[in-house]
């Protein structure tokens, strides 16, 4: 499995790229400056992620 390191990814673009690579198979490690923003875009990459499955 390959992994992405995609930063900036609690909104926009960055939360994007988080959504392709993992319907492509990637295992994607979500980055952000704000902890707050980090832990609510982690808690919807995790339900789209199981919607995925």
């Amino acid at each position: 499995m390959k992994t992405a390191l995609v930063t900036g990814a609690y909104k926009g673009l960055g939360f994007e790229w988080c959504k392709q690579l993992g319907k492509e198979g990637y295992k994607v490690i979500l980055t952000a400056r704000d902890l707050e923003k980090a832990q609510e875009a982690a808690e919807l990459w995790w339900t789209l992620w199981l919607c995925w499955q």
